[in-house]
C-alpha cells in the first residue's frame, strides 16, 4: 500500500523560536528595542550586547524572568500546540490514503476477503474509522491548548493584553465548531453512551427522533449522538483542517517574540 496523500501543514514559525533569544515582546522590552535600536523590528545578532543592554535599563532578574517565561510559553503551550496540529496532519493524511486503497480493492478480492498486506480485511476496513478518531482528537487538543491560553488562572504568565486575543481566538473556534467536543465525549465514553447515559453525571439521553447514533462515517461526516440527544458531526476533511491550523497560526502570532539569530 503506498502513500499518496498528504497533508502538509503550513505552519510559519517565528525564527527567534529556534534561537537562543526566547523573549517576549511587552511594552517593556519595546521601549528597550527602541531606545537601543531606534525600532521594534529587528533582528538581534550580537545577543551578548542585547542582554547588556536589557539588564542596564531592568536587573539581570528581570532578565531571567523574561527568559522563564519565553519557554514556559514556547514549551508548554506552543510547542504542544504544533504537534497537535501535526498530529492532525498525519491523521488526516492516513485517513485519506487508507480510504483512497479501500476503494481500488476489486470485487473478486471483496468476494474471498482477500487480506491487506497480511491485515484482515475486515480490520483493515476499520482504518479510516480510527483515523478519523485520531483526527478528531487532535483538532479538539488544539481547542483545549487555546482555551488553557485564554485562563489566566491556568496561565498566568501569559500578558493580559496578549490574552484578550486568545480568547477571542477561543470563542471564534466555539463558535466554528460549537459540538466538537460533545462529539469526542461521546467518542471517549461510548460505553456510557451505548446505554443511553452521559458520562458526568449519569442522565438518560433524551435522544432525538429515538436513534442512537455511535460512530457513524458516512461520506467524510463522523457522526455521534451527544449528551444532549442530538446527533452531530465532524467532518473529516482538508477544509477541518485548514480551518484549525488557522487558529494553530493565529496562536502562534498572537506573541510577538525579539527577533533573533538562529542558531
Amino acid at each position: 500500500m503506498n502513500f499518496n496523500i498528504y497533508h502538509k501543514s503550513n505552519l510559519v514559525i517565528q525564527p527567534t523560536l529556534l534561537a537562543q533569544t526566547i523573549i517576549l515582546r511587552t511594552d517593556e522590552v519595546n521601549e528597550i528595542l527602541n531606545k537601543f535600536y531606534g525600532t521594534t523590528d529587528v533582528k538581534i545578532v550580537d545577543e551578548s550586547k542585547f542582554f547588556e543592554e536589557f539588564i542596564s535599563e531592568t536587573s539581570k532578574e528581570k532578565l531571567n524572568e523574561y527568559f522563564k517565561t519565553g519557554n514556559d510559553i514556547y514549551n508548554q503551550l506552543l510547542q504542544p500546540t504544533e504537534n497537535f496540529l501535526n498530529d492532525a496532519s498525519l491523521a488526516l493524511s492516513l485517513y485519506h490514503n487508507t480510504k483512497e486503497f479501500d476503494s481500488t480493492i476489486s470485487i473478486d478480492d471483496l468476494k474471498v476477503r482477500k487480506p491487506v498486506d497480511n491485515i484482515p480485511l475486515n480490520q483493515f476496513q476499520r482504518l479510516p474509522f480510527i483515523y478519523a478518531h485520531s483526527f478528531l482528537d487532535a483538532v479538539v487538543k488544539i481547542r483545549s491548548a487555546i482555551f488553557v491560553m485564554s485562563k489566566k488562572k491556568k496561565t498566568p504568565f501569559i500578558p493580559n493584553e496578549i490574552r484578550v486575543k486568545l480568547i477571542s481566538l477561543k470563542n471564534e473556534f466555539d463558535e466554528e465548531f460549537p459540538n466538537i467536543r460533545e462529539v469526542r465525549h461521546s467518542w471517549q465514553h461510548i460505553e456510557d453512551r451505548m446505554r443511553g447515559k452521559t458520562f458526568i453525571n449519569n442522565k438518560e439521553v433524551d435522544i432525538k427522533g429515538s436513534l442512537l447514533v455511535l460512530s457513524s462515517l458516512s461520506g467524510d461526516n463522523l457522526t455521534y449522538t451527544i449528551a444532549d440527544g442530538s446527533t452531530q458531526s465532524i467532518s473529516i476533511s482538508e477544509k477541518t483542517f485548514r480551518r484549525a491550523e488557522y487558529y494553530v497560526q493565529s496562536v502562534f502570532d498572537s506573541f510577538k517574540w525579539v527577533n533573533g539569530q538562529v542558531k
